[in-house]
């Protein structure tokens, strides 16, 4: 798939990874949707300062996260939610920041404005149509004069000209392996997939990422009750060597190779150049 080309543009806003969503507190990675409400209403008065140039509010991926604890016992969830769970938690993030999604339907009152999302590696359900349509009913009204372009794929993006300079913008995941995401079979898949159905292997092979968030760090983060683990970059090094600390006896019990990989990783980045 090519990237969508918006073409020439007056001014051009990025946002990223904003992981919306989360059932407990504990859980939720975004707790500032009210400051970026401030930012997209700033967006909205530039669109009234330069009637005649295009302005293009653009969210470069993970804008909800489906991967994140929702209604799921100890953290588990499939690789991909069925249908009915990604609109149920579509039509929940949009409860709990309403702030943020009337700052986007008032921007999108606006005619020179362009509302643009590029699908990450956390929020592949938006690609159900179904699950997108829930977002495009919060958004779009019989007031709505701008534009909010069709999901565009993370790896190939959106690109467009600010001030005569070419502009790609992408999600990033394609260049890491651990959370390559192939857009063009999710959404054969997506097209055929029931309202009812979660899709697990083989349907859909989940890529070492996904494996990560939701066989591992969920369970940290619920039946251990350690949530700060999502500030932890990389997780597979940084997070073995923890939990290694944390809980030693489970630790080597159930995640041998992810506290080996981990140590290694740590006393890699800890010797100096003396030490060698």
């Amino acid at each position: 798939m090519d990237s969508v080309n918006g073409g020439a543009i007056a001014e051009l806003y990025v946002v990223s990874d904003l992981h919306l969503g989360g059932l407990h507190p504990d859980h939720k990675l975004c707790s500032q949707s009210r400051l970026l409400a401030g930012l997209v209403r700033q967006v909205r008065t530039r669109c009234q300062d330069s009637p005649k140039g295009r302005v293009v509010l653009l969210f470069a991926g993970d804008i909800i996260d489906f991967l994140i604890p929702h209604d799921d016992p100890e953290g588990f969830q499939p690789p991909l939610r069925s249908v009915a769970e990604g609109r149920s938690i579509v039509r929940r993030v949009c409860r709990e920041n309403p702030e943020l999604l009337s700052a986007l339907k008032d921007l999108l009152k606006e005619p020179n404005a362009e509302l643009v999302f590029l699908l990450g590696n956390h929020d592949l359900e938006l690609r159900f149509p179904a699950v997108w349509g829930e977002l495009e009913r919060v958004l779009l009204d019989s007031e709505t004069k701008g534009r909010l372009l069709p999901l565009c794929n993370g790896d190939t993006g959106y690109k467009c000209s600010v001030g005569g300079a070419a502009v790609l913008c992408v999600h990033g995941n394609e260049v890491d392996g651990w959370n390559v995401v192939d857009y063009e079979q999710l959404s054969a898949v997506a097209d055929q997939q029931r309202d009812a159905e979660s899709l697990s292997p083989p349907q859909w092979e989940p890529n070492l990422g996904t494996r990560l968030v939701i066989h591992k760090m969920n369970r940290l983060k619920q039946s251990l009750n350690y949530p700060f683990i999502d500030l932890l970059k990389p997780e597979r090094a940084v997070a073995g060597w923890l939990l290694s600390l944390l809980e030693p006896a489970r630790a080597l019990r159930t995640r041998p190779g992810l506290v080996a990989a981990g140590i290694t990783a740590v006393q890699r980045w800890s010797c100096t150049d003396d030490d060698r």
